[in-house]
């Protein structure tokens, strides 16, 4: 099948709005047709450009003039020698040479301008055009597919959430079908439409066989997992587009050298280098792009891996080389006298290691994200010990002077000394030290737990939690068992706080709390508890950096910038010349030094020490908190959906006073607005001072629910910038306000209807205010449903970004 056919038929397989801007390839085709007669009307027959290649003393050069958007093929021809030309080896070439040319011994060039050429590539670059015009427009639609569905796999594969380990599985299987990535070369390179296609077919029934998306119990994790398929499978379609778009481009520069004798399969290409079908890496880019925002969210327990014993680092000990190792390792390691790094080398670096080497900041990344796997490294460790423990005990037991010293003990004592000798070897324990445990926690020898025979003393219960607030500092002295005593913090306002990366650390105050993994009511309540994430005071840290390393932090103010310098000495200049050329800030921590407040955990127990100690996050963990806060503040919302407002309706009333003609063009209005038909309203009663009879129609109305509801909300509270007055709100959470001219809101004016003002009346509601109004088993909303005047008022603040005014 020719090439044409099968580009028809493959065209089929692609979404119906891309096909337009595949390449025409049989329009093409037919155009060269006219290229070959005008080359040969001119003497340049494809016969004749061949032997020119072969000709030492002319030269033939296939050349591009102007630019991409107008582009001028023509071929340049260089004659070495034209007093050697005659004219019968060469009647063409003498037809090309001008009359007034008068020949010589030196060099001659002739320059031939292509009208056919000419025709034939501006049609070309016409079609990349499009083709480069889908191509943008699909990217940009593709990358904000992938931030969507990253927002969504952040808290659909949160550890919070069950489904954590089913996406590591999908993500893990993902890698391993490399949909996108090229074996042979070990990076991420174009393939075959057909190869990748097999890839994702494999890849989905491999979900299915593993029961992969059974496993995710969550809504989001569903839809989230059905959105990445379908963005796998766009990218997997826009790769066919691509290879087509290129493969058809190549049979078309090779069909046009064929017929014509030139070379625009090596000349073109680098003129249009720009356009997209030529740009490589253009589909390397788009998967990165799922690579980077989307698996990189659940992370692999591989990336934590202890180099030696190749399971899970636990208890990760960072060396002075920067390498992190298991503690389990470097024990071994330490106990063979192995005190160099197992990577690099580096002399002492396991030596050197203690218990400051610990990593706690990715220890508690593992803890969060790897419990499973944490706690299978821990049994692992306990049964590696036990069996350590039981051969010391075996070497030490039956060692000859062991047992020469035991027999002729057991030969000089009693019987009874006997039966409690061997009691002790039973249980494990030697002579000299036995375990002693209180009688409230022993056991039989079953493993049966005793009878409590008696209440626990004062002293020995539970206290309720001190529930730390901030404040002005208040401890309290607790006496506990043995004379002791705790010291219990009701109230904290400052803490030591410490820069890991500096190595410093800094009274400062404590702010706000702003996440506590457990419990969001200790964060509306701003408790102070082990583990809480809160903003702290900046300033100290900040004038210790500018102090030590002569750098300001965030944006300068006038008034240091109007300071003049300090004079220091030029060892002391040295010095801190020397510091700067190292000094490194995290982005994220210098954002947070402009706004003055750094995100630190506390790591002491202030319900026990009396301390807010901890230090402040920084990398990893940093990136980490600020994810989880984030997908806090969006679900604060929605954390109990019951409660959330909402728009129930919107009227929109236009009270003209009279009936007749106004009142006709006032619903016309209505209706322009709205496009919903508007409802008359009708005197109550007869007011002789105005003319308004009962019963007599006098104003207008419309109802409005829904997204429509509150787009036309928005474009009045654009006329009135979002500024409304406390006044305008009503007890029970609804509010109003006026409109002096309704062309204010977008309306094009028309002399004949003329000009109105409306109100707009906003009622607002929460789910399940139904049962007030229900045919059927109705009931009372009860009293902490209702809204109330501040939440209404607190809702125009959050959803519109309002402002509201308490003046008169």
């Amino acid at each position: 099948m020719k090439f044409g056919k099968q580009m028809e038929t493959a065209a089929f397989d692609l979404p119906e709005n891309w096909r337009p801007h595949l390449i025409h390839y049989k329009t093409l085709k037919k155009s060269i047709r006219l290229v070959v007669d005008e080359l040969e009307s001119r003497g340049l027959s494809t016969e004749w450009l061949n032997t020119l290649d072969t000709d030492e003393a002319m030269r033939l050069d296939y050349v591009f003039d102007g630019d991409v958007k107008d582009p001028h093929p023509c071929i340049k021809i260089t004659i070495d020698d034209p007093t050697s030309i005659t004219t019968v080896e060469e009647p063409a070439l003498l037809k090309l040479i001008p009359v007034t040319e008068q020949l010589n011994t030196e060099p001659l060039s002739i320059k031939i301008e292509l009208v056919r050429d000419s025709e034939f590539f501006h049609l070309l670059l016409h079609e990349l055009s499009h083709a480069a015009a889908l191509h943008d427009k699909e990217k940009s639609r593709f990358l904000g597919d992938v931030d969507t569905l990253e927002g969504q796999l952040t808290v659909a594969a949160s550890p919070q959430r069950k489904d954590l380990y089913a996406w590591r599985e999908i993500f893990n299987l993902y890698m391993e079908a490399q949909i996108f990535r090229n074996e042979t070369e070990g990076q991420y390179s174009p393939q075959s439409y057909e190869r990748s296609q097999e890839k994702l077919e494999w890849f989905t029934k491999e979900l299915t066989r593993m029961n992969l998306t059974k496993k995710l119990s969550s809504r989001p994790s569903k839809k989230a997992l059905t959105q990445f398929l379908a963005i796998n499978a766009q990218l997997v379609h826009f790769k066919h587009f691509q290879s087509l778009n290129q493969t058809a481009m190549i049979k078309i520069l090779k069909k046009h050298d064929k017929r014509s004798g030139l070379s625009a399969t090596s000349e073109f290409p680098s003129f249009a280098k720009n356009n997209a079908v030529f740009v490589e890496g253009i589909l390397l880019s788009l998967f990165n792009a799922i690579q980077t925002k989307l698996i990189t969210i659940v992370p692999q327990p591989d990336d934590y891996d202890c180099p030696v014993c190749f399971s899970i680092a636990w208890r990760p000990i960072r060396l002075e080389c920067g390498h992190v190792f298991c503690v389990r390792c470097l024990i071994k390691a330490h106990r063979k006298r192995m005190y160099n790094c197992p990577i690099c080398r580096q002399e002492h670096a396991v030596g050197n290691a203690d218990a400051n080497n610990l990593d706690q900041t990715l220890q508690s990344f593992m803890m969060l994200y790897f419990p499973r796997e944490i706690k299978e490294k821990r049994k692992e460790n306990e049964r590696e010990q036990a069996t350590i423990n039981k051969q010391q005990y075996i070497t030490h037991t039956l060692s000859p002077h062991r047992l020469t010293h035991s027999t002729s003990t057991a030969i000089r004592s009693s019987p009874s000394s006997s039966s409690r000798n061997s009691n002790c070897i039973t249980n494990g324990t030697s002579d000299t030290k036995c375990i002693s445990r209180d009688s409230r926690h022993k056991r039989s020898a079953t493993g049966a737990r005793r009878d409590q025979y008696r209440k626990k003393r004062k002293f020995e219960l539970g206290r309720q939690s001190a529930n730390t607030k901030l404040g002005g500092k208040r401890i309290h002295l607790v006496r506990v068992r043995g004379g002791n005593f705790k010291r219990r913090a009701l109230r904290l306002e400052s803490g030591n706080f410490s820069w890991g990366s500096e190595g410093i650390s800094r009274k400062t105050r404590a702010l706000t709390v702003v996440y506590n993994a457990s419990n969001n009511e200790l964060v509306r309540t701003n408790t102070l508890v082990k583990g809480a994430v809160i903003q702290i005071d900046a300033t100290p840290f900040r004038q210790w950096y500018e102090s030590h390393y002569a750098i300001t932090l965030g944006k300068k103010s006038a008034d240091a910038a109007e300071t003049t310098a300090e004079k220091k000495s030029k060892s002391v200049e040295k010095k801190i010349a020397a510091r700067a050329a190292t000094a490194t800030v995290d982005p994220l921590l210098n954002d947070q030094f402009n706004a003055g407040r750094l995100y630190a955990v506390i790591a002491s127990r202030p319900g026990q020490s009396g301390r807010c100690d901890g230090y402040i996050l920084e990398g990893k963990e940093l990136e980490f908190y600020l994810r989880k806060i984030k997908s806090a503040e969006e679900q604060k919302v929605t954390k109990n959906p019951m409660r959330n407002l909402q728009i129930e309706k919107l009227v929109l009333n236009i009270c003209v006073g009279e009936s007749g003609d106004r009142l006709t063009r006032a619903a016309k209005v209505l209706e322009q607005l709205t496009g919903q038909t508007p409802v008359y309203s009708k005197a109550r009663y007869t007011v002789r001072t105005f003319s308004i009879r009962r019963n007599e129609k006098i104003s207008v109305h419309v109802t409005v629910r829904g997204p429509k509801a509150e787009e036309i909300l928005e474009r009045g509270l654009k006329v009135k910038e979002y500024e409304l007055k406390a006044r305008n709100f009503s007890q029970t959470g609804n509010f109003g306000f006026g409109i002096d001219e309704h062309i204010d809101l977008g309306i094009k004016y028309d002399p004949s209807i003329g000009i109105y003002g409306m109100d707009y009346y906003i009622v607002m509601g929460r789910p399940g205010n139904r049962v007030s109004r229900r045919k059927h088993c109705k009931a009372k909303v009860g009293v902490k449903h209702q809204i109330k005047k501040e939440e209404a008022m607190e809702w125009f603040k959050q959803r519109f970004d309002g402002v509201i005014s308490y003046k008169a």
